[in-house]
């Protein structure tokens, strides 16, 4: 045990850098708060928008990648809704959208793994 307290394993804190992915011909995007956040570039974000009212909850998530490419969609599904409420200011995103703008699909992971925020 003694031998082991001073080493440390090659993968130990690793981190994986997930700036932000559009493909506007699939229809999908993908990124990591922390690593948008922490670009060098200032174009790309994530940003991502629940309202609630009486009528009910919506939301919207718009973002954009290293090049100034944008793209937004838009979601009233609670299942999405329950999901965007489970991020954290380092989760890694990927959404699908359909041709009228409305998101369809999106995945939220929240993980040691990913860039987190430097400020």
């Amino acid at each position: 045990m003694a031998a082991l307290a001073g080493s440390t394993a090659a993968w130990a804190g690793s981190t994986t850098k997930h700036e932000v992915y559009i493909d506007t011909t699939n229809r999908v995007f993908a990124g990591n708060f922390g690593a948008a956040h922490n670009s060098t570039d200032w174009l790309q974000f994530i940003d991502i928008m629940i309202q609630a009212s009486a009528s009910g909850e919506w939301g919207r998530i718009l973002v954009a990648d290293k090049n100034g490419v944008w793209v937004s969609c838009m979601f009233t599904d609670p299942s999405l809704i329950s999901a965007a409420k489970a991020l954290t200011s380092d989760s890694y995103i990927q959404a699908s959208y359909d041709t009228n703008g409305m998101c369809t699909v999106l995945e939220v992971r929240t993980t040691s793994r990913h860039e987190t925020k430097q400020h």
